[in-house]
């Protein structure tokens, strides 16, 4: 369903469009990278090895990107600045606008939208950030 729903709303298109992280490592192919977060999360995924569960089976089959693994994303997310935070916010009211113009808005009722943010310990000085 949330593959679908990206795919409809060109999610792929509009964060290549918007996500420049040119130059930076780990910074190449944002949407692949992206895609596999978004779906991750929505998977129930509290942490970046959870990424596998994505990699199981037969789920590049169906998935319309390439699953990028827990390492590659790691690097990935290590290579965002501020500025490449406020290139998501973009995305995301691209995507709002998108969704809002195909009738997913809520009308006149109040929008809630819930993000359960998990901050998880990292053990150890071998992870960049745990020192």
């Amino acid at each position: 369903l949330v593959s679908t729903l990206a795919s409809k709303l060109g999610l792929a298109d509009v964060i290549a469009d918007k996500v420049d992280l040119t130059g930076r490592v780990g910074g190449a192919n944002p949407a692949s990278k992206s895609l596999t977060l978004i779906h991750a999360m929505v998977a129930g995924a509290s942490h970046i090895d959870h990424v596998d569960m994505l990699r199981a089976g037969a789920s590049s089959k169906v998935l319309p990107f390439h699953v990028v693994a827990p390492s590659t994303l790691g690097t990935y997310l290590r290579s965002f600045t501020f500025g490449h935070v406020r290139q998501l916010d973009e995305v995301i009211e691209e995507e709002l606008a998108k969704a809002w113009s195909l009738g997913m808005a809520p009308g006149d009722d109040p929008l809630v939208i819930d993000i359960d943010s998990t901050i998880c310990e990292v053990s150890g000085y071998h992870k960049q950030g745990a020192a």
